[in-house]
This record gives structure tokens, C-alpha cells and sequence, in this order.
């Protein structure tokens, strides 16, 4: 375990520089207007939005969800100083900017956008370890860092291909790159660091058998295997062989989850945010597991992973980030969360679902994925419509007992608690 290293002070909240208060509002504009669009088919206003409906969800909504919370989070896992100005405005423009161009059409200059809003964060954390003013992040970032690689790739491989420089391998290759290649992993690494904490699971960073809460060595090399079996998934995609893939990822998903996300065990705290965390667990291990088990209808299993395991997660934590990083009491994240939303969301992924037994596109289809984006739109409507004024607004000052000076903001950390030593593997 070595040697604990003496703990760096957490830097100061500066609360309108934090990147979720910007960005999480603007995923949500742009996940409303990518999901809209099913609606505005079914009205015959538009022709079939398949790929303007994909880029936007994946290259806007997740996209300012994920940077809405590394850039806010990663000052807490490195000890390092919080975001500057410069880094949520050029995050903020160029999410903005990928999205508009995939709205309109234009392939490449979406692609190359979000190339460039994924060099934000690893600006940020270079600009912050070169100046020695961080420490090492925990292992769990290897699959963050290999994901963003990945996704870079995906990206440039889609610019390429919309300017019809090369062809894809197979239809919206690079956008699947950036689904499977960059956001899954994202999404296993991240949820196996928080997931099991903002349950309150016992011991939640402790990977049964293999590693302790603070032990690197063991970690670090079950994710890079992790990392290389998801590379190996993407390399027998684009040689045309998407069910050995599948299986790949259903095994490695399936490890992490019940291995490091600990899936087997309930909840320790039994609220809104816990139950959709882990709900969200359990629907990407199904969804994976149907990629692999219905291969004539791949969308199915990939809704219910995108859908239901990215949507329920990214609800959950985006909630704890809201109410937590603003200052206020946790009692608030279950009215935050609501339980609108959760049965919203599930209703929307239910008769998405349902609508992949219906054939090929029809008339009746096409009315089911409009409910199905209605309902969507809805529930995010609904968390929206609780979350966004809190994340917009500054935090409430906190309370001081007589004769104490007054405190200028809140410092909180956007997880749990910080680091308990540097060099450990996470939070606690």
C-alpha cells in the first residue's frame, strides 16, 4: 500500500466557474431538441432522423454530462485547482457547436467539434499535473483515458467519412466507436468509482478478492485487461464481426458490474438516487447480454443500454453533482430525482423497446417511437424542471454558529468525500 503521502487541502468552490451549471443545462436542450426529433417525423415535418437523432444524443447530451462532471469532479480526484474560465468556455462552445452541426447535417464539423471538447478535460489535467499541482488520479481513470482515445478515433473516423475521404466499415461506424468504444467505458470505470459510494454499499471500493479500497497494482492491471478486451471489441466490429463483439462486451460488462459495482449486493441507502443507480446496473448487464442473445435486433439491446443504464445513471449521479456541489442537503436529491421522472424514463424505454418487435419502419412504429421520445422528453422535462434552478443558482451561504467569521462558499467535493490519502484508488 505504501506509505500514506500528507493530504492536500481541497481548493475553494469559485461557483460560476463549475462546469455543471453550464453544461447540464445545455445537455438537456440538446437531448430535448435530439429526441424531439422522433415527433417531428411522426408529424411528417421531417424525413427519418436516425442519424441526426444518434449524433445528438451521443455527440451533445452524454457528451455535457460527461464533461459536466469530470471537469467539476476532476479537481477533487487530483487535489489540483479548480476549472478556469477558458476550460468551460471552450467545453461549452465546442459541445454547442458539434451538436448545431450534426442538427444540420454537417458530419464532419461535428466530428472534429468533438474531438476537440474531448481535449478540454485532458487539457485541464495536464495543465494541472505538468504544473505540479495534482496528484495521480485513481485507476479507475485508465478506462476513462482509454475511452477518450477511443472516442477521438470514432470522431475523426465519422469526419472522414461524412467528407468521403473513406468508408465506413459498417453503417455509423464511427458513431458506434463512440457509444461503445468511449462512453462504455467511461461508464464502467466512473460507475465502478461512484456508483457503489453513493449507494453506500459496504466497503464499496474494496474489489473482492483482488484489491482494497487503496491497493493500485491490482487495480491497474485489471483495467488495463479491461481496456484491451473493449479495444479487441471494437477492432472485430470493423472487420465486419458485430456478435463476437457483442459477447466480448457482455463479458467484460458483466465482471465489472458485478465484480467492481458490486450489482449482487442492494443498496445501502434506500431512497430515488440509490435505486436508480443500481437500476441503471442492472440494465446495461441486460442490454449487453441481449446484444449478444437477440443479434437480429441489436437495437433492442442497445436502447435498453443506452436508454435505460446511461439514462438512469446519468440521472442519478448528475442529481447527486446538482444537490450536493450546490451546497444543499442531501434530503433533497429524492425530490430532486423524483419518481415522475424514473417511471417516465422506464415507460420510454419499455415502448422503445416494445417498438423493435413491430418490424421494420411503419406507420405504427413510427407513432410508438414518438411516444416512447415523448415520454423521454418528459422525464428529463421533469428533472430538469427541478434540477436546472438549483444548478443555475448559487449555492445558499452556509450557516455560521455566533462569532464565527462568515464563509464565502461552500467548498464541497462532487463525490462523497475527497481522497482520504493521495495515491488512493478513490473516494470513500
Amino acid at each position: 500500500m505504501g506509505i500514506p503521502l500528507p493530504v492536500r487541502e481541497a481548493p475553494k468552490v469559485v461557483p460560476g466557474r463549475e462546469p455543471y451549471r453550464r453544461l447540464f443545462p445545455l445537455g438537456i436542450a440538446i437531448g430535448l431538441t435530439g429526441v424531439g426529433l422522433w415527433i417531428a417525423h411522426a408529424a411528417g415535418w421531417i424525413p427519418y432522423p436516425g442519424n441526426p437523432h444518434a449524433a445528438l444524443l451521443l455527440l451533445g447530451f452524454q457528451q455535457c454530462f460527461i464533461l459536466g462532471f469530470l471537469m467539476t469532479a476532476m479537481p477533487a480526484f487530483l487535489h489540483a485547482p479548480h476549472c478556469h474560465p477558458e476550460e468551460l468556455a471552450a467545453a461549452f462552445f465546442l459541445v454547442a457547436a458539434a451538436a448545431i452541426s450534426a442538427l444540420v447535417g454537417w458530419g464532419s464539423a461535428a466530428g472534429l467539434f468533438y474531438v476537440g471538447s474531448l481535449c478540454v478535460p485532458i487539457w485541464m489535467a495536464v495543465r494541472r499535473i505538468a504544473g505540479r499541482q495534482a496528484g495521480p488520479p485513481p485507476e479507475e481513470f485508465i478506462l476513462v483515458a482509454a475511452g477518450f482515445v477511443t472516442g477521438m478515433v470514432g470522431a475523426i473516423w465519422m469526419s472522414g467519412a461524412a467528407a468521403g475521404l473513406w468508408v465506413e466499415p459498417s453503417p455509423r461506424f464511427g458513431l458506434r466507436l463512440i457509444a461503445f468504444g468511449m462512453i462504455l467505458p467511461v461508464v464502467l470505470g466512473v460507475g465502478g468509482l461512484l456508483v457503489p459510494t453513493f449507494m453506500a454499499m459496504r466497503e464499496p471500493l474494496t474489489i473482492p478478492g483482488l484489491a482494497r479500497a487503496h491497493e493500485r497494482g491490482p487495480r491497474r492491471a485489471l483495467y488495463l485487461l479491461v481496456v484491451l478486451l473493449l479495444v479487441g471489441a471494437v477492432a472485430l466490429e470493423g472487420r465486419g464481426l458485430p456478435i463476437a463483439a457483442a459477447w466480448v462486451r457482455a463479458l467484460v460488462g458483466s465482471a465489472l458490474l458485478l465484480w467492481v459495482w458490486k450489482l449482487f449486493r442492494l443498496p445501502g441507502r434506500a431512497d430515488r438516487l440509490s435505486y436508480s443507480l443500481w437500476s441503471a446496473g442492472w440494465l446495461l448487464f441486460a442490454g449487453l447480454w441481449l446484444g449478444v442473445l437477440v443479434p437480429a435486433r441489436p437495437l433492442l439491446g442497445e436502447h435498453v443500454v443506452f436508454l435505460g443504464g446511461f439514462g438512469f445513471l446519468t440521472l442519478g449521479i448528475a442529481t447527486r453533482i446538482v444537490v450536493r456541489h450546490g451546497g444543499y442537503p442531501l434530503v433533497l436529491e429524492s425530490r430532486v430525482i423524483g419518481t415522475a421522472a424514473l417511471v417516465l424514463l422506464g415507460l420510454a424505454l419499455l415502448t422503445r423497446a416494445f417498438s423493435e418487435s413491430l418490424g421494420p419502419a411503419g406507420a405504427t412504429k413510427t407513432w410508438f417511437l414518438a411516444g416512447a421520445a415523448a415520454a423521454w422528453m418528459a422525464a428529463w422535462g421533469r428533472w430538469a424542471w427541478k434540477a436546472v434552478p438549483l444548478a443555475l443558482r448559487l449555492p445558499p451561504p452556509p450557516k455560521n454558529a455566533p462569532g464565527q467569521p462568515a464563509m464565502t462558499g461552500p467548498a464541497p467535493v462532487p463525490v462523497n468525500v475527497a481522497p482520504p490519502v493521495r495515491g488512493s484508488a478513490g473516494v470513500e
